[in-house]
């Protein structure tokens, strides 16, 4: 039987190392910031955050025929679930 000890001298287990380890930890620090930075309050536009803004200007340029408006409305409630105040 082989050894499950990965080493840092072979440039196999380095690989699986920054596979396995570094890049998940890198998406989910990048997954909270992102989630930060859209709901962090800007002070310049009446304390609304940058998702706020967003989901304001798609209802104000709805246009029936624009797939990318559509997709962010539940047409039943005029908005998605995922919408945060």
């Amino acid at each position: 039987m082989g050894s499950l000890v990965l080493s840092v001298s072979c440039t196999y287990s380095r690989y699986i190392i920054y596979i396995d380890i570094y890049i998940p930890r890198i998406n989910r620090c990048l997954q909270e910031f992102k989630g930060q930075w859209e709901n962090h309050p800007l002070s310049s536009e009446g304390n609304r955050s940058p998702l706020q803004l967003h989901k304001s200007g798609m209802f104000e340029n709805e246009l029936p025929d624009y797939a990318g408006v559509e997709s962010g409305f539940d047409l039943t409630m005029h908005m998605t679930t995922d919408f945060i105040p």
